[in-house]
């Protein structure tokens, strides 16, 4: 289990980069640094919806908040 104090991520976009391995397209990252509360995705099938979301949610709740069980 990786700890904030072990590995310094800046943002949700760093995490998917240098924990989960993915380089995120434009897009993806406007969706990860959006810090608003309610997003809305207005975007064309199979380009990444799910998965740029799922990694927003295992960074802010396995990061943000340290007794989640992710």
């Amino acid at each position: 289990m990786l700890k904030q104090q072990e590995v310094a991520i800046k943002n949700a976009v760093d995490f998917a980069i240098r924990v989960l391995g993915i380089e995120p397209f434009p897009y993806e990252a406007k969706l990860l640094e959006d810090e608003s509360k309610r997003i809305v995705a207005c975007m064309a099938r199979q380009t990444g919806k799910t998965t740029t979301i799922a990694m927003k949610a295992i960074y802010l709740e396995s990061l943000c908040n340290p007794s989640a069980l992710v």
